[in-house]
């Protein structure tokens, strides 16, 4: 069934850095993953500007970090944590930070210059994780395979995967394709060179821009400039979500392909996306989610819910230009969890949304239909009872560690 739950700012931080709830800042959640035990984990970046007053300073300061929360099954805060790695980038386009739940259900934190950070499950402690040989850097925007193998990005341009799950420590990567073998700016961040050590050792097997061209050659076809994310459908298949730059983010038709890719680095095919019609860029929606049990791909963005099969062929389509499903333009898609429910989270009101999954689409309209009316009576419930200013919602349930 649904469930419709607040995300919470930590009462205790905002108390202590004085903010301001009336004033409305940036508090953007990134990330939901749901745990082996039923706790849901929610990454959020929180960017604000304040003034704080004393006798020796009275410049301005920011707060700016992320906060991770662990949500128990039935939907009450039970820890949080305020992360201080790397910087809350403000309506970036690239999502700085990325996160995922170990078997063992630690978190394992990665932000941009392939560094990463693994946190034991009730959020009490941290430490930063090393590649093999002891390397400094490991990797980016990292997702697990069904058999706990690390899937990667290295910097903005490769796709990396490990040979073995990952488990006490974290796994060698070996490249697997990279968008552009040519690109220099992109191969690795400019900033912290190429990785040493095990991590991501060896060059990319294939180049993705070159198998585009031989598959549509000619012009007209996509551009992507970067890679935005790689999501396993199984064990040797991935989507790989390439993009074109920023300044098309806003605008209907700006460059983006979803590539079906296997553990060689073969193109397989793509989602069957049109970039002008359906236009995963306005709004900056690029996500994708997959049932891996029933081998189904989705993706939500202003135009609508998408499902696919392992193809990549078009099962279904939910259009927001329909009032029924209109309210779908102000969700973001975060998590297809292991209860088979796609979870949302509204990107204003700071509301998380689980929508059950039926064994068949054509049951899919009436559920989703559901849920949003679930979700219009528990907001509104919320509202009346927690009085939130600006949607911002605080909670002092939960304990909160610094890091």
């Amino acid at each position: 069934m649904s469930r419709v739950y607040p995300i919470q700012l930590p009462g205790p931080l905002v108390r202590e850095r004085e903010i301001d709830l009336a004033n409305k800042f940036e508090w953007m959640h990134r990330s939901v993953c749901t745990g082996p035990g039923g706790d849901r984990y929610v990454l959020s970046d929180l960017a604000y500007n304040y003034y704080r007053y004393n006798d020796a300073d009275r410049d301005r300061e920011m707060l700016a970090g992320h906060v991770l929360t662990r949500y128990a099954p039935d939907g009450a805060p039970a820890a949080q944590a305020f992360l201080g790695w790397g910087r809350a980038n403000a309506g970036a386009l690239y999502p700085p930070v990325s996160l995922s739940i170990l078997p063992d259900g630690r978190a394992l934190f990665a932000t941009k210059g392939n560094r990463a950070f693994v946190l034991d499950a009730g959020l009490g402690s941290a430490e930063e994780a090393t590649a093999p040989g002891g390397a400094s850097q490991w990797a980016f925007r990292t997702r697990l395979t069904p058999s706990g193998r690390a899937l990667c990005l290295l910097g903005e341009n490769v796709v990396a995967l490990s040979p073995e799950p990952v488990g006490a420590t974290l796994p060698a990567l070996t490249a697997v394709t990279a968008l552009s073998r040519g690109s220099r700016r992109f191969l690795y961040p400019l900033a912290y060179g190429r990785p040493t050590g095990a991590s991501g050792e060896g060059e990319p097997r294939t180049e993705l821009i070159e198998q585009l061209r031989a598959e549509r050659p000619g012009p007209g076809g996509p551009r992507p400039e970067w890679l935005y994310d790689a999501v396993p459908v199984d064990d040797t298949t991935f989507v790989v979500l390439a993009v074109g730059w920023k300044k098309w983010a806003y605008k209907r038709g700006g460059d983006f392909v979803f590539l079906l890719v296997d553990a060689e680095g073969r193109l397989l095919g793509r989602l069957d996306l049109d970039r002008h019609r359906d236009a995963a860029a306005r709004g900056v929606r690029y996500d994708v989610v997959v049932d891996q049990a029933r081998r189904r791909i989705f993706h939500l963005s202003t135009f609508g819910l998408y499902v696919f099969d392992d193809q990549g062929t078009r099962t279904a389509r939910l259009a927001t230009d329909d009032p029924a499903f209109k309210p779908l333009a102000r969700f973001q898609l975060r998590e297809f969890d292991p209860a088979g429910h796609l979870v949302l989270v509204h990107e204003k009101q700071n509301v998380m949304l689980t929508v059950p999954v039926p064994e068949d689409l054509a049951d899919l309209p009436g559920t989703v239909t559901d849920a949003l009316a679930l979700f219009r009576r528990e907001r509104s419930r919320l509202k009346k009872e927690q009085r939130p200013e600006n949607w911002y919602w605080t909670t002092d349930d939960a304990p909160l560690a610094f890091f």
